[in-house]
């Protein structure tokens, strides 16, 4: 089982897209790995991986993620990334650790979205969602 390249994500990344890969490489790898630069791809990091789970919930797995910071040269400039790891397990196993820590009032919640969404259904609803906004856009930008 090789180690998946990391998902680098940027401020103008799409977040359904970037949860597409993260879905993947976990159901592939059982793990992974997403850098980013700036708060715009944190951002962007954050709202995908929330998505990759939703995607996820048809495979009963959830991603847990611990971050780190990293120093990284990038034209001779020495900058600061964040590298999140993402490993997978079980909602079953997620759930149990969850309310041992004491969080039940955020694990009701996601149960209740979990029961919401199912990951096929999630896709659809997003690209609906999507191709909506669009749809308002071309018409405003062609009156």
């Amino acid at each position: 089982n090789m180690k998946a390249q990391p998902i680098r994500v940027g401020s103008i990344s799409k977040p359904s897209a970037v949860a597409a890969a993260i879905a993947g490489t976990v159901r592939s790898h059982g793990m992974v790995e997403v850098h980013v630069i700036g708060a715009g791809a944190l951002n962007v990091a954050k709202k995908a991986i929330i998505i990759a789970n939703l995607y996820l919930i048809d495979d009963d797995l959830v991603i847990d993620v611990v971050a780190m910071f990293a120093n990284i040269m990038i034209e001779d400039n020495e900058r600061t990334s964040i590298h999140m790891l993402g490993l997978v397990e079980t909602w079953q196993a997620y759930e149990s650790r969850a309310i041992e820590a004491g969080a039940t009032e955020f694990v009701s919640a996601l149960r209740e979205q979990r029961e919401n969404y199912g990951g096929a259904r999630v896709a659809k609803r997003h690209e609906r969602s999507r191709g909506n906004t669009r749809r308002r856009t071309r018409r405003r930008v062609g009156s």
